[in-house]
């Protein structure tokens, strides 16, 4: 009888010979899956701050051009707000003292970047776009009332 038990203790152990193995693979497996997850999560979250500094700079240079214009009217009773209007703003077709660098300094501060201002009585309007590389294009908008 023991040569019997014997040889059913060798038949199992060359059954399981490479079930270790096997964990092991399949443990190295999900360990990369998790890995390639992680990596992704974190691309994505770069690419989302890149989008909010992108819209914060938006943000603040369509303000910087209302602020702009709030403090030139003051001094200049008759300058009319149709001075400011230009789609796109460039130094070239916006003649509005200070606003005629703002246009270059929204393309150069933002991907892409392109502005725009258009007056409607003393409502005001200011967009400005961008795209960033490999982006869809995103759209900045503020409205405000300037009065002379």
């Amino acid at each position: 009888m023991p040569s019997t038990r014997r040889n059913m203790t060798l038949r199992s152990k060359s059954k399981q010979s490479g079930a270790v193995l096997l964990e092991a693979l399949i443990s190295v497996v999900l360990f990369l899956v998790g890995l390639i997850a992680l990596i992704s999560v974190q691309s994505r979250a770069a690419s989302i701050s890149a989008q909010g500094k992108y819209r914060a700079e938006a943000a603040y240079l369509a303000n910087q051009a209302l602020g702009i214009m709030r403090a030139q009217l003051p001094g200049n009773p008759g300058t009319p707000l149709g001075n400011y209007v230009c789609s796109p703003c460039t130094s070239a077709n916006n003649t509005a003292g200070m606003l005629s660098t703002w246009g270059p300094t929204v393309a150069s501060t933002l991907p892409s970047g392109v502005a725009s201002i258009a007056v409607a009585g003393s409502l005001v309007t200011i967009t400005i776009t961008w795209q960033a590389p490999n982006d869809s294009q995103h759209n900045f908008t503020i409205s405000s009332n300037v009065y002379n």
